[in-house]
């Protein structure tokens, strides 16, 4: 919410020794940037008009189009304050000064910025007042503190008012290069290495239950059972006679109990 402005003695610094001039109006130009880029697709909006005063006051609610969720941990809210002169002035021939229809001549009078989250990752919220700096406009990736020095002199004093909340809003921490991350690979690593050991005991057990099947086949004769060892130890490569594949077919079942 745009709230109002309190001048001290800025105008007349700004405009010369007359002050500020006739029919001066003043509006603020407000936006939400995370570095260079800003975050709504509208850009900038502007509050409304008003003659100059040195307590300016809009009262007005402005809404930006994205989520509180989707706010960077670094989103800004950049403020000009703009002061709009009247027409812009030609000199015809003459040499006299008459105002150009449709043009206007908006100055910069100053500009303030600040960060949307604290360094605690709390969202800002209620009434802020920020020393603006002077001229502008308003840049995003400029220095973020307000003109606490005063110097060589400020133009005036913001007043905002943001959204309030029954809870602090705060920004969650998900660092993909800080403790989370590691923690997540950790536990990976852990679950990795239990999911190994398991695997391997069973094996093991798999492979001893196999050796004792394989130790408790009955085969009808020392034969058969020199020719299964034969078959079993042989190269894999090595094509079995007629002979062994009888065999191996009729000893089918026992030999599934073998590990090999």
């Amino acid at each position: 919410e745009a709230c109002g402005l309190n001048f001290s003695e800025y105008p007349d610094k700004k405009f010369g020794p007359k002050g500020s001039p006739d029919g001066m109006r003043l509006f603020a130009s407000v936006g939400l940037y995370f570095g260079s880029e800003s975050l709504c697709f509208e850009g900038e909006q502007d509050t409304s008009s008003i003659e100059f005063t040195t307590c300016a006051i809009w009262n007005e609610v402005l809404e930006f189009s994205i989520n509180i969720g989707d706010l960077p941990m670094e989103s800004r809210l950049c403020i000009t304050l703009y002061a709009d002169v009247g027409d812009e002035q030609e000199k015809d021939k003459d040499g006299q000064s008459t105002p150009r229809k449709g043009k206007k001549t908006i100055i910069p009078v100053g500009w303030v910025s600040m960060h949307i989250f604290g360094y605690n990752g709390v969202m800002k919220t209620g009434l802020v007042g920020l020393n603006m700096w002077p001229d502008g406009p308003a840049n995003p990736i400029g220095a973020i503190p307000d003109n606490i020095t005063r110097e060589p002199f400020c133009p005036g004093v913001v007043f905002i008012e943001l959204e309030k909340f029954e809870v602090p809003v705060i920004f969650p921490k998900s660092d993909p290069t800080g403790d989370s991350l590691q923690a997540a690979s950790k536990l990976a690593a852990s679950q990795h290495k239990e999911f190994d050991d398991v695997a391997m005991n069973l094996d093991t057990i798999a492979a001893r239950k196999a050796t004792v099947d394989a130790a408790n086949i009955v085969y009808q004769n020392d034969n058969d059972k020199d020719l299964i060892e034969e078959i079993v130890n042989a190269d894999p490569l090595t094509m079995p006679n007629k002979i062994h594949r009888l065999l191996v077919w009729s000893h089918r079942e026992k030999l599934l109990k073998i590990p090999n």
